[in-house]
């Protein structure tokens, strides 16, 4: 599935929770009533959960998010395939986007954020269970609860960057901390700047888009990207996006990239 559009995307993420609200009942973790009740939620909200094509509004859906276990995941197997001396990430993808532009080409393909432990348990998984851990009853993880400086610590490999993503226009995301340890355009330091700072057009809403479905949504989004600069040669990684709400009571997003060898 390509998913071209914010709503394409936020259409596969609702699929995904979906699915995931209704292994969680599936497997008999809680009864419907049961569930319904943890969320806040009128059980006729989520009658049909029991159906494997269970869908519902995203209210709906973070309400019961909310009342599950972070540490728990579905009972499916996210062993890695293996691909000759490649490995695949086709079993972990919930869609994909294809953006080209005059001076770059992007293939990402966007994974079930279950699957971060599977797909990467040495760097990124360490800092998704750190925040996991910090997220509250209300299921907002709140800035000022930790050290932006555990990050390096805890994913030497990776490269973990801060985004104000609270103004309605996405070309005035602000960055408010970058990490440029991964050496992504000649080391360059873009703490201070905003998304429109990118004049390759390309990358500008390949990028909007990710942040904007953080925002949207208030979920964690994770993919595997690769990037083919016209003047720059490639690059290829892994990103997951976890959103915060900051001190200043703004919107914002933890970016942790690390560079990787997956096939997208």
């Amino acid at each position: 599935m390509t998913v071209g559009s914010l709503s394409d995307r936020i259409d596969a993420l609702k699929k995904r929770l979906a699915y995931r609200c209704h292994r969680y009942v599936h497997e008999g973790m809680a009864t419907k009533n049961q569930f319904a009740k943890a969320a806040g939620l009128s059980w006729t909200l989520i009658k049909n959960i029991s159906d494997s094509d269970f869908d519902a509004s995203i209210k709906t859906l973070k309400a019961l998010e909310g009342a599950i276990p972070p540490e728990w995941t579905p009972s499916v197997d996210f062993s890695l395939r293996e691909s000759g001396p490649r490995r695949d990430l086709g079993a972990f993808s919930i869609g994909r986007y294809l953006r080209t532009g005059e001076k770059s080409h992007h293939d990402k393909v966007i994974l079930d954020v279950d699957a971060v432990p599977g797909v990467e348990p040495t760097q990124i998984a360490r800092i998704q269970k750190f925040l996991e851990q910090r997220r509250g009853r209300d299921g907002i993880i709140r800035e000022g609860l930790f050290d932006y400086d555990v990050f390096k610590s805890l994913a030497p490999q990776c490269a973990t960057h801060l985004f104000d993503i609270d103004d309605l226009d996405p070309g005035n995301f602000l960055t408010v901390r970058w990490d440029n340890s991964t050496g992504f355009n000649g080391d360059a330091d873009y703490t201070g700047n905003r998304l429109k700072v990118f004049e390759d057009v390309a990358l500008l809403e390949c990028v909007s888009q990710d942040y904007l479905t953080v925002r949207e949504t208030g979920w964690s989004h994770f993919s595997a990207v690769t990037r083919q600069f016209k003047d720059k040669g490639d690059r290829r990684f892994l990103r997951l996006m976890v959103p915060i709400r900051g001190v200043d009571g703004r919107q914002k997003m933890v970016s942790v990239t690390r560079p990787s060898s997956f096939v997208v």
